[in-house]
């Protein structure tokens, strides 16, 4: 059967012509995702949801020639090309999260007890509305700097900093009573 026979067979749920796709195609897919990724892992996982992108959309796949081998390649290069993306977007979490755990140390480091307690009532707020009043509150960055960073949209992020405030006020109000 041709490769394209295979894909409608597979359209209609057939386990043996994904098997057959899959075992015709695994060892150059699997190279190719070698290449394009970072690590092991990250290669076995584009092998992986490469083939798994075949298996749900087979009913869609068009092949421009006899052979399946060059859709899975160039599904493979878009999904570690969104891989790419989602580790860039990880690191900058990550270095917003450095970044607000620095902010605390030198809010820490300050002698006035003023600046101890609004760092504790922050602290006390949920991670992901915390982090927010950092980013913006304390360091300073824009609505759309924040988002960016933590791939979020402006909204979201105004969002955000609008319960955090609502529950540092009620925290803080509660604190001088």
């Amino acid at each position: 059967m041709s490769d394209q026979e295979l894909i409608a067979r597979v359209a209609e749920g057939s386990g043996e012509a994904f098997d057959s796709l899959y075992f015709a195609h695994i060892t150059v897919v699997g190279r190719y995702a070698w290449g394009v990724s970072s690590s092991r892992e990250s290669a076995q996982e584009l092998v992986q949801d490469t083939f798994l992108t075949l298996w749900r959309n087979a009913s869609r796949v068009r092949l421009a020639t006899d052979s399946a081998l060059p859709w899975l390649l160039v599904t493979c290069r878009n999904l570690s090309l969104n891989l790419r993306r989602a580790e860039a977007r990880h690191s900058r979490i990550v270095s917003a999260l450095e970044k607000a755990m620095h902010s605390r140390h030198v809010i820490d480091d300050a002698p006035e007890e003023s600046m101890r307690w609004i760092q504790e009532a922050i602290d006390r707020l949920p991670s992901h509305e915390a982090l927010v009043v950092h980013l913006c509150l304390v360091e300073g960055h824009t609505y759309k700097n924040a988002a960016a960073a933590l791939d979020l949209s402006d909204v979201a992020i105004a969002k955000r900093l609008e319960r955090a405030r609502t529950k540092l006020r009620k925290d803080l109000a509660n604190e001088d009573a």
